[in-house]
């Protein structure tokens, strides 16, 4: 629950994009709806599909579903939370019972031992983490990244009209255009001597999205 975390003798900034602490009770998103990635549940079989539920219906700023799968438990490196991990992952029937109960979370994640986490047991939290590992590389486990536009430029820094077209599409091959800022100068051009008309001047302007 804090907003960072030591490792030896370095110290990591633990906040997300709304200021609070990464695994949070009270996300905020643009829209102002409140989604908590933060539990207090000891590991069950019960609680994972809980979890597994809740993080199947997370949605983005336009309330569209994230789409996630579940598919990683992170665990500390403790026995009793092992047995009930692998015994809720591991076995085709439910575990615990004497039943032929089909257990669904047969076969369907990964489980990581990770000892750090071993840090955070105490007062009874055995604590761990429940994660896609997919999302993960495809979206950095939706990580808010707030992009700045990009002034893109040569090495004469050419603002004749004409010359931004090379420069722009250059620059399209590795950005979109959506992410660019552009201008263009006085006409004739001060460095080309070239008379554009304004129509044109103007369409290259906004054919990167948009004007100076």
């Amino acid at each position: 629950g804090g907003t960072a975390f030591t490792n030896g003798q370095a110290t990591f900034d633990a906040t997300s994009y709304d200021g609070k602490c990464v695994f949070s009770a009270e996300h905020e998103n643009a829209s102002g709806e409140v989604q908590s990635n933060a539990y207090t549940d000891a590991f069950s079989v019960e609680v994972l599909g809980a979890l597994t539920t809740k993080m199947q219906n997370f949605t983005d700023d336009k309330g569209n579903t994230l789409g996630l799968n579940p598919d990683t438990i992170i665990i500390p490196n403790d026995p009793q939370i092992k047995q009930a991990v692998f015994s809720a992952v591991g076995s085709d029937k439910l575990p615990g019972t004497s039943h032929n109960d089909l257990n669904y979370h047969a076969g369907n994640y990964h489980v990581m031992v990770w000892p750090e986490l071993n840090k955070y047991i105490g007062d009874g939290n055995v604590p761990f983490i429940l994660l896609d590992s997919s999302f993960n590389e495809e979206a950095d486990c939706a990580i808010f990244q707030e992009r700045e536009p990009l002034e893109v430029t040569d090495k004469w820094d050419d603002t004749d009209a004409y010359m931004r077209t090379r420069i722009q599409y250059g620059t399209s091959l590795a950005y979109p255009l959506s992410s660019l800022s552009c201008h263009v100068s006085i006409c004739p051009n001060h460095q080309t001597g070239r008379t554009s008309p304004f129509a044109s001047s103007r369409g290259i302007m906004s054919a990167r999205a948009s004007t100076p």
